[in-house]
């Protein structure tokens, strides 16, 4: 065996485990989904609409605030396990001593976190639309075009968090991360509305808002899906996204380093 095919193969059963894991949890994290989903219903399809929201809104605010809020509530459950570890368990060093080299290993993080979240979220995302029935409003046909963009919005949350859990102390980050860190994203970002109805009526807020790496991903994700003019264009969503994902990169390895290569 070549020592690409024994990397692939260790690579590949380390998944095999993560998969076995993930199906004891699995029963748990489609009921957390479920409940998501009939609250966006109930408050994003029925009350908000009967309180003046128009209802082009819903299917905007459901993907930007429903969806992206869970991705970042999965995230923060799985590097908050990650960070417990790097401060308790180091259950990690033994990881750090199979035959795999770095990249690999921590590839095997991301890509364990993408298949997860995907399993979670893709049926959550499809049931929301099937509920919302015509509230949620026309669907672009493009699907391979939104698959794309949501792993890219998989990808992103996968090196934010985990640069996160190398980076930050386990007791900070259980204390701080969603004051200091998740909130403020999703505050400054087009969460709770589009960014073209920010820009129109507050400009310069939305100039920055292009300074936070959700915009391009939430606003990819309705566009991908929605399409039309009413959000930001897909090419510079996708751009955008990319760099904020090189970004997360550079912030993960400097968090590696910083925990696993101490002077």
């Amino acid at each position: 065996m070549n020592t690409l095919t024994s990397h692939a193969a260790i690579f590949g059963a380390l998944l095999a485990r993560d998969m076995k894991v993930l199906k004891s949890r699995l029963r748990s994290l489609v009921i957390d989904s479920l409940i998501l989903v009939i609250i966006a219903v109930l408050v994003f399809g029925n009350l908000l609409p009967m309180m003046g929201m128009p209802t082009k809104l819903i299917a905007p605010v459901f993907l930007g605030n429903s969806l992206s809020f869970f991705l970042a509530s999965l995230g923060y459950n799985w590097a908050l396990r990650m960070a417990y570890d790097l401060k308790f368990d180091r259950f990690i060093s033994y990881f750090l001593i199979i035959p795999l080299p770095k990249p690999w290993l921590f590839a095997y993080y991301i890509i364990s976190f993408i298949i997860e979240a995907a399993i979670v979220t893709l049926p959550m995302v499809t049931v929301g639309i099937i509920a919302l029935g015509n509230d949620f409003g026309p669907i672009n046909e493009g699907w391979p075009i939104f698959l794309c963009m949501y792993f890219l919005a998989l990808l992103f949350w996968g090196l934010f968090f985990l640069g996160s859990a190398f980076i930050y102390d386990y007791q900070w980050f259980r204390s701080n991360m969603w004051a200091r860190r998740i909130m403020p994203l999703f505050a400054l970002g087009p969460a709770f509305f589009t960014f073209n109805t920010i820009a129109t009526i507050a400009p310069a807020i939305s100039k920055l808002m292009f300074l936070n790496p959700i915009t391009y991903v939430i606003e990819g994700l309705r566009t991908s899906l929605l399409g039309g003019t009413d959000y930001l264009p897909l090419s510079l969503c996708l751009s955008g996204s990319l760099i904020a994902i090189i970004f997360m990169y550079i912030r993960l390895h400097y968090g590696i380093y910083k925990q696993l290569d101490p002077i």
